[in-house]
């Protein structure tokens, strides 16, 4: 027998599960169930969301007692017209057993029963259908405990097929899961239209936070004001995302893939990307990457243009004064047991880099987009991530142009 068990549902199985092996042991029923893998499909009510299921299949040894073999059992008390067929795993019950009236082949009484077994003898195949209380009669055996472990794995299986698709979302313990590329997608929108909001700022502002905003989304609450509701409506066509959303949201999950794990944040997003779900639990980590590639693709593009504006060669000559118009840079400050000093990097029109450790006054004052004039010594000639860089000393200035605060 085949299950297909959703992703809420597996601790549940797993734990009705136990109880069965357990009591298949005390009994002497061979009974096991061994896991095949994860489907994913298409929620039949809402197209956006995935259900997760965890697969199974449950294999038992024939319920044999002498020339007998239980089959199945038929519950007459539902319907007066139909019964219930509980087959047991592996068995098939005939289907003219489906519209039973109860009878017992042994006393021959008709009456309403919860539990008719359906037999078959080992050699000639022969069904018959004999009421609970006569199966020790009938074949010599007391079979009470094997009946009672078939009734209640019946049951079990009854409650682990039931989907419940009507009850999705509607306060259960069901936690759907969405397309990755569609939660992305989302997220990318909202970030276009208002940038990322994290939850620490969210709460400062009193604002929704991105997260939220694409929970918003995904699940639809229910409103008691139509006006509410026609309100909800048009924000979400507002966010709906574009194609470029969507084309945005891929290159942000083939990004993440490529990048190297050196946090468990990264590691994270690399574990969700390989998916195509994403839980609700994990919509945290989820609409946090496309904030994440968008900075990672700006800071590219400032370095490619540092790098097309930048002369990949060194100035001058070691130990030799030039008197230089520079352009101030990137500016930090470090300190020492030996003291402070200013880290200036520098630049002049024709892209030649510097780089001046600096422990005067000017160095002090001196602002990033500054120009300024010095005379200047050239130390040495380094490398800084692949780009020539010349080192400065013994600047002084000779003129000062502010261009930038």
């Amino acid at each position: 027998m085949e299950l297909k068990i959703r992703n809420d549902r597996n601790d549940s199985f797993l734990k009705d599960v136990r109880k069965l092996e357990k009591r298949a042991k005390v009994i002497g029923v061979p009974f096991a169930v061994g896991h095949v893998g994860e489907t994913v499909e298409t929620h039949p009510k809402k197209p956006d969301e995935k259900i997760v299921y965890q697969n199974y299949i449950v294999t038992a040894g024939d319920l044999k007692f002498g020339d007998y073999r239980l089959v199945g059992t038929l519950d007459t008390t539902v319907s007066g017209s139909a019964c219930l067929v509980h087959e047991v795993p592996g068995e098939s019950v005939p289907v003219e057993y489906r519209s039973h009236n109860g009878s017992c082949d042994h006393c021959n009484k008709i009456r309403s029963r919860k539990m008719v077994c359906v037999l078959a003898h080992n050699e000639t195949g022969k069904h018959v259908a004999i009421g609970r209380s006569c199966v020790k009669d009938y074949i010599g055996y007391d079979v009470n405990a094997l009946l009672g472990f078939h009734e209640n794995f019946s049951k079990a299986v009854e409650a682990w097929e039931n989907d419940e698709f009507d009850s999705f979302g509607d306060g259960g313990s069901y936690s759907p899961a969405f397309d990755t590329v569609r939660v992305a997608a989302v997220a990318t929108s909202l970030i276009r239209s208002e940038g990322y909001i994290s939850r620490d700022t969210a709460l400062d502002q009193e604002i929704m936070s991105t997260r939220d905003s694409v929970e918003l989304f995904c699940f639809e609450p229910t409103f008691s004001n139509p006006e509410d509701f026609a309100e909800y409506k048009r924000w979400k066509e507002k966010v709906e995302p574009t194609e470029a959303d969507v084309e945005t949201a891929k290159a942000a999950i083939e990004w993440i893939k490529d990048q190297v794990a050196d946090m468990s944040y990264t590691h994270n997003l690399q574990v969700i990307a390989q998916n195509e779900y994403v839980e609700r639990r994990n919509f945290g980590y989820w609409v946090s990457l496309p904030n994440a590639y968008a900075r990672a693709m700006e800071h590219q593009r400032q370095r490619q243009a540092e790098t097309e504006n930048t002369l990949n060669e060194h100035f001058g000559e070691i130990k030799k004064r030039y008197e230089l118009e520079l352009t101030v840079g990137r500016k930090c400050f470090r300190d020492s047991q030996w003291g402070g000093k200013y880290i200036v990097n520098l630049a002049d029109d024709d892209g030649h880099q510097f780089v001046w450790f600096g422990t005067n006054q000017l160095a002090e004052e001196i602002k990033t987009g500054e120009t300024i004039k010095v005379k200047a010594t050239v130390k040495d000639h380094g490398e800084y991530k692949d780009i020539a860089q010349t080192v400065l000393t013994r600047v002084t200035a000779v003129e000062r142009e502010l261009e930038a605060a």
